[in-house]
C-alpha cells in the first residue's frame, strides 16, 4: 500500500475515529517537502492545511518544483488528494521555515491536529548542493548547521501549554527529528510523545550514547 492508497482509504476518517499512526507520520513528512514560501510570504500565519495546499498549487511553478528533488513529483500527487480529505484539510499549519545558505539547507513546519496534538515536521534533502554537503558531513561531524536549526526550531515551537508533541521527518528530516528531540530543552522532552525517523541517516557513537538520546530512547 502506498501513501496515496492509504489516504484514499482513510481520508474520510477523523483523528478521533482513527488515531494518528506511522503512516500519517509519513504523510506529514512528505508535506514537509512542499515549498510554501509563496504561501507564507507575508509572514507567519496559521492556515488550515487544505487551504495552504490550495494556495501552493495556485501560486507555485509546479514544473520547477518537481525538478527540485527526488520525491517532489510524488508529493504533488499526494497534495492534490489530501487537500480535500476530512482527515487532513483542517489540520492547522504554521511556523513554516525554509532557509538555504552557503552551508545549510533547512526547512520545517508545525501542524496542530484537531485532537490538540502538535506535529513538528522536518524536510529531507532537496536539490540544493549544500543539503547534500550536509548529508555527507553527518558521517564525521555533529552538529551540522541544520541540526542546530532543528534544535532551535523545536525549542521555539513547543511550549509548556502544548498537550503532546510528535516529531517526524523523512531522510535527512528523520535525522533532524531525532536530533531536535534528543537535544531539546528538558520541558520540550516532557511533551514529546513519539519521534518518527523515516529512513534517516544515522548518528555517530557519541550522539547515540548521549544523555539526550537515552532520555528519548523509549
Amino acid at each position: 500500500m502506498t501513501l496515496i492508497d492509504y489516504v484514499k482509504k482513510n481520508g474520510d476518517l477523523t483523528f478521533f475515529e482513527e488515531k494518528f499512526n506511522e503512516v500519517d507520520a509519513a504523510v506529514l513528512s512528505a508535506i514537509a517537502y512542499v515549498d510554501l514560501t509563496l504561501v507564507f510570504k507575508d509572514g507567519n500565519i496559521v492556515l488550515p492545511l487544505g487551504s495552504a495546499l490550495e494556495l501552493f498549487l495556485a501560486k507555485t511553478d509546479l514544473k520547477k518544483f518537481i525538478k527540485n528533488g527526488f520525491v517532489q513529483k510524488d508529493v504533488i500527487k499526494l497534495v492534490r488528494i489530501i487537500k480535500d480529505k476530512i482527515r487532513y484539510r483542517n489540520i492547522s499549519l504554521s511556523n513554516y521555515v525554509y532557509d538555504v545558505t552557503f552551508d545549510k539547507q533547512f526547512s520545517a513546519l508545525t501542524f496542530k491536529l484537531p485532537t490538540g496534538e502538535k506535529v513538528i515536521a522536518f524536510e529531507g534533502t532537496d536539490n540544493n548542493l549544500v543539503g547534500w554537503e550536509e548529508d555527507f558531513a553527518m558521517i564525521y561531524k555533529f552538529p551540522v548547521p541544520a541540526d542546530k536549526d532543528a534544535i532551535s526550531y523545536i525549542n521555539e515551537n513547543v511550549s509548556l501549554f502544548d498537550k503532546s508533541v510528535i516529531v517526524v521527518g523523512h531522510s535527512k528530516g528523520g535525522h533532524l527529528a531525532m536530533t531536535a528531540a534528543a537535544f531539546s530543552h528538558w520541558y520540550v522532552k516532557l511533551k514529546i510523545k513519539s519521534v518518527y525517523n523515516l529512513d534517516g541517516p544515522g548518528f555517530r557513537y557519541n550522539e547515540i550514547n548521549s544523555r539526550g538520546f537515552n532520555i528519548i530512547k523509549k
